[in-house]
């Protein structure tokens, strides 16, 4: 073979791979299209021409102005159908709530979040699906968008933390062993402060070793059975009282330091210190003010 020849010869092999890999993909493509054309453009057809679309990166210079011109009316159809959906979602998720007796707001749109009886619904949509939360933790994930089975769900978690939840004395019982050892752990005294998180990992990690069987006590069951605390006043064990420190934004945005406590209305506050500090009460507090002169 004269010189030169088998150079070209080696980049018209590659440039021919080349172009079937190119012409398959082009095909596959068109495929995609010519079936969306003939369909009723449906949620599923959508994404499948969406991820077809995709694989043209960098189409063809004839290609590249109808290609881009599918593009953006793909991504406004999709932002229609999924407005539509949304709103569709939202109508029976409030007749059905309504139909069960169930408070029901919608928190926010962008990502979608709904306030369902004492829990938070948040909807995931990449995957179609809902997580369910009760104070900032996930107690039922993977749920599917449908209202009458996320409403069940919701019930079904909420009857799952009443029933799972600690009498206040026998709850207070288990938080105060649990402080005293987390402050041997650190050789430091009465009325230090500890991080309720670490606080709550310990209290959950001693539950766990004395039950044999049963449901598994959870970190949103800790953040349930604080929040009865507080809301019955019941704050206080063997003549100290519980003592919160709220978190700073900064420590707020770590959810492996902090608790978010709730209240009714499913708002809250974030919590990172914690420690039991001597009750005062009205005879103690005169005392100390005679004492002081006062």
């Amino acid at each position: 073979m004269p010189p030169g020849e088998d150079a070209l010869a080696s980049a018209l092999a590659d440039l021919e791979r080349s172009l079937a890999g190119a012409v398959k993909l082009l095909s596959s493509v068109r495929r995609v299209v010519k079936k969306a054309q003939a369909g009723s453009l449906a949620a599923p057809d959508l994404t499948r021409l969406e991820a077809a679309l995709r694989t043209l990166e960098g189409p063809p210079p004839g290609l590249a102005r109808d290609f881009q011109r599918a593009v953006e009316a793909l991504r406004a159809l999709k932002a229609r159908a999924s407005r539509k959906r949304e709103l569709g979602f939202a109508k029976e998720l409030m007749a059905a709530a309504r139909r069960l007796r169930l408070p029901a707001r919608l928190v926010r749109t962008h990502p979608e979040e709904w306030r369902l009886g004492r829990l938070h619904a948040h909807m995931d949509p990449q995957q179609g699906t809902v997580v369910l939360r009760y104070a900032r933790v996930p107690v039922m994930t993977g749920l599917p968008c449908d209202p009458d089975a996320l409403l069940k769900a919701c019930q079904e978690a909420t009857l799952a933390l009443a029933r799972g939840s600690l009498a206040p004395d026998r709850f207070l019982e288990l938080l105060d062993r649990a402080y005293e050892t987390v402050l041997a752990a650190r050789d430091q005294p009465l009325g230090e402060r500890v991080h309720l998180a670490e606080l709550a990992r310990e209290l959950i990690k001693q539950i766990a070793s004395s039950r044999k069987s049963g449901p598994r006590y959870t970190r949103a069951q800790f953040a349930h059975d604080l929040a009865r605390c507080r809301r019955e006043r019941r704050l206080s064990y063997r003549g100290r009282r519980i003592d919160l420190g709220i978190a700073t934004s900064g420590a707020a945005r770590d959810p492996e330091r902090v608790v978010f406590v709730e209240d009714d209305s499913g708002a809250g506050q974030y919590y990172l210190y914690f420690r039991m500090v001597p009750q005062r009460t009205a005879r103690t507090q005169v005392a100390t003010q005679r004492e002081a002169g006062e």
